[in-house]
């Protein structure tokens, strides 16, 4: 893998590497992970949504597979921002179907 860092190469077809390069050879991959234990603090969050009714109407999350793909698209842009002392990662995207933000992020943000 490094030989082919070096060479600019795709590490999936061996073709020559260069910004904007698309692959021919990357199949979609779909990875599906079952959680058994709920993290001990995720469960307080959502206990204390729940005595709040804040969970009233929200739906269960959804990811299409465009957004599992993970290639930016020219609408797609990537922002750098801080909240307090915080940095984030803030992508911008007008053609997404859903918005999702992680609940410990948000709570810890206000």
């Amino acid at each position: 893998m490094s030989e082919k860092r070096c060479k600019n190469l795709c590490y999936w077809c061996n073709e020559k590497f260069e910004p904007g390069y698309r692959c021919k050879g990357k199949k979609p991959q779909v990875l599906h992970i079952e959680v058994e234990d709920e993290l001990e603090e995720e469960k307080e969050m959502n206990e204390q949504l729940e005595a709040n009714g804040s969970t009233d109407g929200i739906d269960d999350p959804r990811i299409s597979l465009q957004a599992l793909d993970g290639n930016c698209r020219f609408h797609t842009m990537r922002m750098r921002g801080k909240h307090g002392k915080h940095p984030l990662h803030i992508l911008l995207d007008s053609g997404s179907t859903h918005n999702f933000v992680d609940t410990t992020t948000a709570l810890k943000l206000g």
